[in-house]
């Protein structure tokens, strides 16, 4: 089984998927979506407002690429900020 990351795009399986919580679950948050390790642990318990935002202050992380070949957390900023980057 493949799923998509909500926040890089990257096509994976079942072995690097995890169920990443929109909203924290220390704040309440119990909605998820298919996530990749390396966007969960960076997003942490941010909200996905606050994760944008973090990534629109580190561009570097954000570069089509990373974490994966088939990553881009571009679209994902734009989303959800409206922002074009």
């Amino acid at each position: 089984m493949f799923y998509t990351c909500h926040y890089c795009g990257h096509l994976g399986t079942e072995a690097t998927r995890e169920d990443e919580h929109l909203y924290p679950a220390s704040s309440g948050g119990t909605s998820t979506v298919s996530s990749c390790r390396p966007c969960n642990r960076q997003k942490g318990a941010k909200t996905q407002y606050a994760y944008a935002q973090w990534l629109l202050e580190h561009p570097e992380e954000m570069r089509p690429g990373v974490p994966y070949a088939d990553s881009d957390r571009r679209p994902f900023v734009h989303r959800t900020l409206g922002v074009h980057v």
